[in-house]
């Protein structure tokens, strides 16, 4: 009779396919791997990945919670340096540039926030950075942002993302609720610490991809 499974190994065997998955998202695009090449990686059957996740939506859905953790911090620190807002425009722009910069991240960025829960928990991050959770009329304005990102991942796929960027910045600005001229002279602030703002908000996809070594989940 096999033993029992206590709630931190069922945890450990969760988190050690969810690394699998962000790594093989990260590495070869959410698209083009399914659940069938995610367990031959991880080294166990299918059925084990679905009793953890109901499928790639939802592993998809974490991995995005934890990219915007890590920029919402960043995005926190910059806030720190001028005003919220600004802090609230650089979390929309390391969204746009995670796109510009990652081919599959792209993807990862462009089909998650096709997902309600996704888009759900950008909101809320860009809520407390403007410190808008009960008003209503921003609440609004930062669904309408979100929502915007996924058209702007699809075009800087075609086109050079430093000839949109503030151009899409500043649309974003004022539909948070800027006039024109102010979106403009806060993307332009942000587009100078563009370097700096990447390499600090990407840290996470390298440790992802450079984490621990991977485990055979198959005798977890």
């Amino acid at each position: 009779m096999s033993k029992a499974r206590t709630p931190e190994q069922e945890q450990e065997t969760r988190e050690a396919l969810f690394l699998v998955s962000a790594r093989a998202f990260l590495r070869d695009g959410y698209e083009a791997t399914s659940m069938k090449m995610l367990a031959a990686e991880a080294g166990c059957t299918t059925g084990k990945f679905y009793s953890n996740f109901s499928g790639k939506q939802e592993i998809l859905s974490e991995l995005l919670s934890v990219l915007f953790e890590k920029n919402y911090e960043e995005a926190v620190k910059l806030s720190a340096k001028k005003d919220s807002f600004f802090g609230a425009l650089a979390f929309l722009d390391m969204i746009l540039q995670g796109g510009a910069l990652y081919e599959n991240l792209l993807g990862i960025y462009r089909e998650g926030l096709a997902l309600h829960e996704t888009r759900t928990i950008a909101e809320a991050y860009l809520a407390k950075l403007l410190s808008a959770s009960e008003e209503r009329e921003a609440k609004l304005r930062i669904r309408v942002a979100v929502g915007a990102i996924p058209d702007y991942l699809k075009q800087c796929s075609e086109w050079e993302y430093e000839a949109l960027e503030k151009l899409y910045l500043t649309m974003l600005g004022t539909m948070l609720g800027r006039s024109e001229e102010e979106a403009a002279m806060y993307a332009e602030l942000l587009i100078k610490d563009a370097r700096p703002v990447r390499e600090k908000a990407y840290d996470g996809i390298v440790k992802l991809l450079q984490g621990r070594k991977k485990k055979n989940v198959k005798k977890m």
